[in-house]
Order: structure tokens, then sequence, then C-alpha cells
């Protein structure tokens, strides 16, 4: 009986955590293209929240799920670009940053005991870096992957929130 119980608590707590995206692993990129910038998006596992699949946006196009231990690499134009990330057991976070040309970006996702998750942008000679880029790299497969519309009217809301300045904007600094 007690069995059961576990077993049931275990089911109900997966369901809630799965991904939105399917995932497929991509090649490293150390540079980005010319005049592009590249931004890579971290997150250690640390056990705290490891079981959390943390869904990316670059303002409201969708990158990907971050889970532990994987590195996604996208390549956007410069300019303003506003991140959001939505953690699934914790309030939507978001970063705010502007991209240079030909410049590389680490972004990490931080468990922040009593505060929930965070992005935070590493300097270009943090000594984690030759760590993280021998995580395993994922893209989204785009042909695989379909948002409901409930997902998708949940981070145009709070995208349209932070741009409205309803939510602070958070700058990584």
């Amino acid at each position: 009986m007690l069995n059961r119980i576990a077993v049931g608590l275990l089911l109900l707590l997966t369901l809630g955590c799965s991904s939105n995206a399917v995932m497929k692993p991509s090649k490293f990129q150390a540079e980005p293209s010319k005049d592009k910038a590249l931004v890579n998006f971290v997150r250690p596992s640390v056990f705290m929240g490891d079981g959390v699949p943390h869904e990316i946006w670059d303002g409201e196009t969708y990158i990907g799920t971050l889970n532990p231990g994987n590195l996604i690499q996208i390549e956007c134009e410069p300019g303003e670009h506003l991140f959001l990330l939505d953690p699934k057991n914790a309030p939507w976070t978001n970063l705010e940053m502007t991209l240079m040309p030909n410049q590389v970006y680490y972004i990490k996702s931080n468990q922040v005991p009593f505060v929930g998750v965070r992005m935070g942008v590493a300097k270009p000679n943090d000594q984690r870096i030759p760590t993280w880029n021998s995580y395993k790299v994922l893209t989204i497969d785009n042909e695989k992957t379909q948002l409901s519309d409930k997902q998708i009217a949940e981070a145009m809301d709070y995208y349209k929130d932070v741009k409205s300045n309803f939510v602070p904007r958070h700058t990584g600094k």
C-alpha cells in the first residue's frame, strides 16, 4: 500500500515537471558567425531543483528546454534582447541584455534560496567556462516540438508584463 502511494506521488510530481521542447544533440560552436552574437545558456547540476526543466525564450521566440548539465547555444542578431525563463516550480524570471556582434555570452541559470531562479551573465574570463563547454550541447527540434496555446499565452503574458514594466527587468549585473 505504501509503495503504491509513493509511486503515485512520484508520477504526479514528474508529470508536473515535463518539458515542452524536444531537444536534439548539436555540435559545440566556439565562435559566432560573422556579425552575430553567440549566447550559451548553461545549467550546472546542483541537486536542488534539478528535476524541473527550465523553458527559455528570446522575447517571443521559444528557444528550448534547459536541463542540468546541458548547454543550449543560439546565434542572435546584435542589439537588445529580453530572455525569459520559466522554471516551472517558481515564478518566471528575465534577463535584459545588449548583445554585441562577434561576442560570446554565457547565461547561467541560478537557484537562489528563498528567491527562486535568476539568470546571471558570466564574465568572459570565468573559470567555469571550460567545464560548461564540455556539457552536452542541445538544440530545439522544431519539427517535433509543439507548444500548447496555454504555454504560448503564458509566455506572451509575461513578456508583455516585462515590456510594460509591470514586472521588474533584470540585467544580470
